[in-house]
């Protein structure tokens, strides 16, 4: 009896800890992690020091590159600062991690010694061959000869191949794999010297693709004019597109423009030459007189480009987007969102005429072949891994129908391990297809093989068809002798891509208004054309979201030229309110014109107010005013039920960076949903505010002591809760009972047995 108690009381002990165990765990889950203090943290170590002659590969924006045997090879593009004039003494520093298998033995027994070569080069030109002979770690130097840092590119960009030879992998995997650390660098030691202001070259030096990318300040009058504040948008537009929207851009006035802001930045001056008194302060190759530019063969409305170093600092410009009226300002501003821009007799001066923004229809064949796209043929005769690259455009206002697919025609020499062989398709660095070389297919000199091209891989503007070829040598024939002639393959120019098309076609009334969809509203029509902003007239902080929304929009577009909209709030005429989607920034309490639709928003505004009417909620909290918010609506246009009206709100500067930040910001953007959102720094709360639950409905006034009703949806991950759940105390105290009950049963039957035995007995 004793050994069943000890059991039974066991198994009761063991399933009660077990549960405290769960109870503990729940309950430390919702507390707040303590952060690991980092390794090499300010606070244990000093600050590490940048050599100011350096460029490593991650200011390059490179990852960790891996090579993997038999063959590899991967190159990339880069460009030296354009303030660095380089001296002698140049090096290559590489972080080379290193593993093969260093003794290996094939099928018919024959043992061989691992190893291989790294070929490195800049340009054509080969820059050093690496011995890998050892399993390790290692930095390698490389002195760059300077000849080898000239560019003969028009870009002016250097090119860096790395071509891994595992020497003896073709008849024998040693399972070689180098990978080419984040650290490894370019040393440079250089002079800095002023930026070299040939418009030839723009974006740069403005934008440079570099981690340790330039910042640039536009520069706009105390007092801009409509056209002029277009013409900003325009140009902040056309850098987002130019740079991917990683250039960083901000606003300011003449007036607030500091010694500080003049150092820290490269400036771009917008406006007319009587707004913008900091152009006396310039050397520029077409002079001001009269506060006008001395252009005699030109006329009026010419739009003025010049370019010139910084007398603020030496490391910056100063890009001047002028004219003498505000359309000469906007033709300047079209001609900057180009990204290629003509010089006049001075290199940096450009003098614009005419600019074409009547988008012409869309001509091209569905059908067009690689030699009708300006590509010839290619032969590929390299070992390991090669590509090239074929660039096609959808234009604004068109989706790509159903049926895209590409028609590759190509030949193969029969000289190749096909099992180590083959063609590899991507769009926009998606995979989207594969081809297994083989006898059959290098038995004759054309082949055809069809690959099916995904609409959702496809996207309005440029697109990137990639063919990834990895070619590795039959058995028989490996040698370092190998030639061009035994390994190749033919990308013939008569490879087809079949593109079918579709208008875009949108309607607000039939389409769900969503956060998450507003895009292809803006993106539907060429060069941003139908897209219009609306700005308070008198607030600097409005005009730097609205900056930062059309440098995203200008990277979204992807568009040759840019012909955005602007109109201040109190300004926006009637005859031109049904022909825009219109982006309204600010606080509402400072634009008249979202007084007219204000009962058409989702959630509207107390009148003259940045406190906004949320009723309808389950949940009401009291927010004080004080507090920032920034709120983000969509709806359908009041003047044009097939336009859609997207406001960007705050109840402060900083409630409406936030919401500017959350809809332009890609790792927060796409947590936006329904067709209103609360913004909190990067907490975002979202709702459709069509199908909200109808609660306990509080309209808030203006004596509602700033309570503001929040609802209680939100796309953000839940956080842990630190309150016990609910049925944690009464499963412990139902364990607790069913403990004491069962030890009494088992105490009374065992006293049962025992004096029944004794009777017997």
């Amino acid at each position: 009896m004793f050994k069943q108690f000890a059991k039974l009381f066991l198994v009761l002990v063991v399933s009660l800890s077990l549960l405290l165990i769960q109870v503990g765990s729940i309950n430390a889950q919702g507390l707040t992690p303590t952060p690991t203090p980092a390794a090499n943290s300010s606070a244990n170590s000093p600050q590490a020091t940048i050599d100011p002659n350096e460029l490593t590969f991650s200011m390059l924006k490179r990852s960790e590159i891996q090579l993997v045997g038999n063959y590899d090879a991967y190159s990339f593009t880069f460009f030296i600062p354009s303030g660095w004039k380089l001296k002698a003494g140049a090096q290559l520093e590489l972080s080379l991690g290193v593993s093969f298998n260093t003794v290996i033995q094939n099928l018919a027994n024959e043992v061989f010694t691992g190893g291989g070569t790294l070929t490195v080069l800049i340009g054509d030109q080969i820059l050093s061959v690496i011995p890998l002979n050892q399993n390790a770690e290692t930095t390698i130097s490389i002195p760059i000869p300077p000849q080898l840092l000239i560019s003969n590119r028009l870009d002016q960009s250097l090119s860096i191949n790395f071509i891994l030879n595992s020497g003896i992998s073709c008849k024998v995997d040693q399972n070689t794999n180098v990978f080419i650390r984040t650290n490894s660098r370019f040393i440079l030691p250089h002079d800095t010297i002023k930026p070299d202001t040939n418009l030839v070259n723009f974006p740069r030096p403005i934008y440079q693709d570099l981690i340790l990318t330039d910042s640039a300040l536009l520069v706009l009058g105390d007092k801009p004019t409509a056209a002029e504040m277009r013409a900003a948008l325009i140009v902040a537009a056309g850098l987002g597109g130019v740079s991917g929207n990683s250039l960083l851009l901000d606003l300011t006035t003449v007036s607030n423009l500091t010694a500080d802001k003049q150092k820290a930045n490269h400036i771009i001056l917008v406006g007319k030459t009587t707004s913008l008194p900091t152009l006396k302060q310039l050397n520029l190759p077409m002079p001001i007189s009269n506060n006008q530019f001395e252009n005699p063969q030109g006329n009026p409305d010419d739009g003025v480009i010049q370019m010139v170093n910084s007398p603020w600092s030496d490391s910056r410009v100063v890009l001047v987007v002028s004219g003498n009226s505000d359309i000469g300002v906007i033709k300047a501003a079209q001609a900057i969102s180009t990204g290629t821009i003509r010089p006049n007799r001075s290199s940096n001066l450009a003098i614009i005429d005419k600019v074409q923004t009547t988008a012409a229809s869309y001509s091209e064949a569905e059908d067009r072949t690689l030699a009708e796209m300006g590509y010839k043929n290619v032969v590929v005769q390299n070992r390991g891994v090669d590509s090239n690259y074929y660039i096609f455009n959808i234009p604004p206002g068109f989706n790509p129908a159903p049926g895209a697919y590409f028609d590759l025609v190509y030949g193969n020499s029969a000289l190749l391990d096909f099992t180590r062989s083959g063609i590899v398709a991507k769009l926009n660095g998606r995979p989207i297809g594969s081809i297994h070389l083989s006898d059959v297919s290098a038995s004759q000199a054309i082949n055809t093989t069809r690959i099916q091209i995904p609409s959702s891989a496809l996207v309005t503007g440029r697109n990137s068809l990639q063919l990834e070829t990895t070619l590795s040598p039959v058995e028989g024939v490996c040698s370092d002798q190998i030639t061009n002639q035994i390994l190749w393959v033919n990308i013939w120019p008569e490879s087809l891509l079949h593109l079918p098309l579709t208008e875009t076609s949108l309607n607000p009334s039939v389409t769900t208004k969503n956060l998450s969809s507003y895009l292809p509203f803006f993106l539907s029509s060429t060069y941003l054309t139908d897209t219009a902003f609306v700005l308070p007239e008198k607030n600097p902080d409005a005009w730097r979201s609205a900056v930062k929304i059309a440098s995203f929009l200008g990277d979204q577009a992807n568009s040759p030229i840019i012909d955005l909209s602007v109109f201040y709030g109190n300004a926006v005429p009637p005859a031109d309110r049904s022909k825009y989607n219109f982006v309204v920034v600010g606080r509402p309490s400072e634009i008249p014109v979202l007084s007219e639709i204000n009962t058409g928003l989702p959630v509207p505004f107390l009148e003259k107010s940045d406190t906004p009417i949320i009723s309808n909620y389950r949940v009401t909290y009291r927010i004080p005013p004080e507090v920032p918010m920034g709120f983000i609506e969509i709806m359908t246009s009041t003047w044009n039920p097939r336009n859609i009206i997207l406001s960007v709100l705050g109840n402060s500067s900083q409630g409406l960076n936030w919401a500017a930040t959350a809809l332009t910001d890609t790792t927060l953007n796409w947590r936006l949903a329904g067709d209103f959102a609360i913004v909190n720094d990067k907490n975002i709360l979202n709702t459709e505010t069509g199908i909200q639950s109808v609660g306990t409905s509080v309209t808030v006034t203006p004596e509602s002591n700033g309570t503001v009703q929040i609802p209680e949806i939100s796309l953000t991950p839940a956080q842990p809760s630190n309150i016990r759940p609910s049925w944690i105390l009464p499963a412990v105290g139902v364990s607790i009972a069913l403990i004491i009950i069962i030890l009494a049963i088992v105490i009374v039957g065992g006293w049962s047995r025992n004096r029944t035995r004794q009777k017997k007995s």
